[in-house]
């Protein structure tokens, strides 16, 4: 017997001014790594009367690659320790 496969969500994302879709998921999830999608980006599912924050729907941000991690500044010249230049010397 076949079972019929749910219809796969379908999102529409306010870029700007303008609504932009229908999105598969898929999409969506490339469209959040790409960072077109943030926190505050209103988004809806077809069948939704108004679109909501991004970020309060669950799982739709989890896609995003964490933040990189911040990285010292290099090291000027010549800002090794005073023991280490009293050797040298």
């Amino acid at each position: 017997m076949n079972q019929a496969q749910p219809a796969p969500a379908i999102w529409y994302v306010t870029i700007g001014d303008r609504e932009q879709g229908p999105f598969t998921a898929a999409q969506m999830r490339t469209l959040v790594q790409q960072g077109k999608i943030g926190v505050a980006t209103p988004v809806r599912k077809a069948g939704m009367a108004k679109p909501v924050a991004a970020g309060a729907v669950d799982g739709l941000l989890s896609a995003a690659p964490p933040p990189a991690p911040a990285t010292p500044p290099p090291a000027s010249p010549g800002t090794g320790s005073a023991t280490a230049r009293r050797r040298a010397a």
